[in-house]
């Protein structure tokens, strides 16, 4: 048991530090969102199978009450931003949540599932961090085989948000890393990017208004 715990300990910090040095390249990736107007600025690579966005956001006019709404349930979120999402919460792993991700894909592309185990995290100079993965998840995606299903299990190498307050805002720093797994036709991969490219937008405007994100 302790070992597993120091697992999760190891797992953490190397999602750290996957964050940190992608972010310190951040500026090399090719943009593909740049809201001058809004402080918003997305960069995307794609890599070994991997689709990976970066976002730099200044929320102006986001609350630190109305971001906690997205913190306390990340997922709950997602779910009100996506129809096709749904989720199975798992029990905790060694005090880590853990949420079965269901993703109902179109007609003749196989379902996924992802098995996704949460951290978080605070530095001395304010930023704070939640963040999820779906590293040593193996033995929960054997244990919950029948509610897996014939879906693709899919990978979240990373899924990053730190966020500090400002004077009159939010600054918020994403990152999303993940290999579907199986195979995409490319008109869905691009719709994926351009979902992803754009999630901190979406996010915000339902945490500030309720407001249903676009059809991309």
């Amino acid at each position: 048991m302790v070992e597993a715990s120091s697992d999760r300990a190891h797992i953490k910090q190397s999602l750290l530090t996957m964050a940190a040095n992608l972010f310190a390249q951040f500026d090399n990736f090719e943009t593909v969102v740049n809201h001058e107007d809004k402080h918003y600025i997305a960069k995307q690579f794609f890599e070994d199978g991997s689709g990976c966005t970066m976002i730099k956001y200044r929320a102006d006019g986001l609350t630190e009450e109305e971001w906690n709404r997205w913190r306390d349930d990340p997922t709950a979120v997602t779910l009100q931003l996506n129809s096709n999402a749904s989720r199975v919460l798992l029990p905790d792993d060694h005090g880590h949540k853990i949420v079965q991700l269901k993703m109902k894909m179109p007609l003749m592309i196989s379902n996924r599932s992802i098995v996704t185990c949460f951290y978080d995290h605070e530095t001395e100079d304010g930023w704070k961090m939640k963040f999820h993965s779906s590293q040593g998840n193996e033995h929960i995606v054997e244990a919950n085989a029948a509610s897996i299903g014939k879906d693709v299990v899919a990978s979240n190498i990373i899924v990053y948000f730190q966020w500090r307050p400002y004077e009159g805002g939010m600054e918020i720093w994403h990152v999303q890393r993940m290999n579907p797994n199986g195979s995409l036709p490319d008109m869905f991969k691009k719709k994926m990017g351009k979902r992803m490219a754009n999630v901190l937008l979406d996010i915000v405007a339902y945490l500030k208004s309720g407001a249903a994100p676009p059809e991309y």
